[in-house]
């Protein structure tokens, strides 16, 4: 496609003598090395993205000539989105548009087209800024299914063999029990992840140790809430209208779920206790 002496060309449209004809006004660049020739202006520049899908560009002695003293400044601000963090965390395809983006950005640099140049580095920044939650959730999601679906493998294990392993260990059975149930505080985890990753932007740059850390603490947390929980239903401290011989293991799955869920269930029901402790002794 020509835009006056303007040429966008694509490897896979065109022959590769043709190529080698435009590139006849740049020796120092192999053709092998031109996956797509995003711009080229006859006697000024040449922009493209090599084998690897990085931008680059060259310029005619004569193009070196112009005065353009702008030219360095918006080279440097591309410098630095190129080597922006997330850029290391983008899938292939997701690294080539970037750097497509990049490249036409360096042809409005080069044709000075200053106006659509401002325009052009925010569109690219609020699509660095995009990818950064998307990566973030994915993986955020990835490790929480991960870890749930081995503690669920290893509550059905238990399940099968707490009177043993409470023998070997030498740990009451009821306590094995509680202990069972507490992991199932990571569905309600889950269920809490998965609400909150639509509304959080969340940042890739920390890596992916982080990110796995930040959702085994939550996981783990979440056993810890339901153990309190069920210890304190069993000694009849809270939900005592639910407490029925008949529906116990219903309920237990229930409460744990609930406890996983919700952050602030441990800490608030802590905080009632202690203004009942605070009410006995005023009095």
């Amino acid at each position: 496609m020509n835009i006056g002496n303007l040429c966008i060309l694509f490897r896979s449209k065109i022959q590769q003598e043709e190529i080698d004809e435009i590139l006849k006004e740049f020796p120092d660049i192999s053709s092998s090395n031109v996956n797509i020739l995003v711009r080229y202006s006859s006697g000024n520049y040449i922009v493209w993205l090599d084998c690897e899908n990085e931008f680059d560009w060259e310029t005619t002695n004569s193009f070196d000539e112009q005065d353009k003293d702008y030219i360095n400044k918006y080279m440097s601000k591309i410098g630095v989105l190129q080597h922006q963090p997330i850029a290391r965390c983008l899938s292939k395809k997701q690294y080539k548009e970037f750097n497509y983006m990049l490249a036409e950005t360096v042809v409005l640099v080069l044709e000075g087209e200053l106006d659509e140049l401002d325009k052009h580095l925010l569109e690219i920044e609020l699509y660095l800024k995009n990818r950064n939650c998307e990566i973030t959730r994915k993986w955020q999601l990835e490790y929480c299914f991960m870890i749930l679906l081995i503690v669920l493998l290893l509550f059905g294990f238990f399940r099968c063999n707490y009177e043993h392993i409470s023998m070997f260990y030498g740990i009451s059975s009821d306590t094995m029990s509680i202990l069972g149930y507490s992991v199932l505080g990571t569905i309600g985890a889950t269920l809490s992840i998965i609400q909150k990753s639509g509304k959080k932007c969340y940042d890739c740059e920390s890596g992916k140790f982080l990110n796995f850390l930040e959702i085994l603490s939550r996981m783990f947390a979440s056993v810890i809430s339901s153990f309190i929980v069920i210890y304190l239903y069993k000694l009849d401290l809270i939900f005592a209208n639910f407490s029925s011989n008949k529906n116990t293991s219903y309920c237990l799955i229930l409460i744990c779920i609930v406890a996983g869920f919700s952050e602030r269930l441990v800490p608030s029901i802590i905080s009632k206790f202690e203004k009942g402790e605070e009410g006995k002794e005023e009095q």
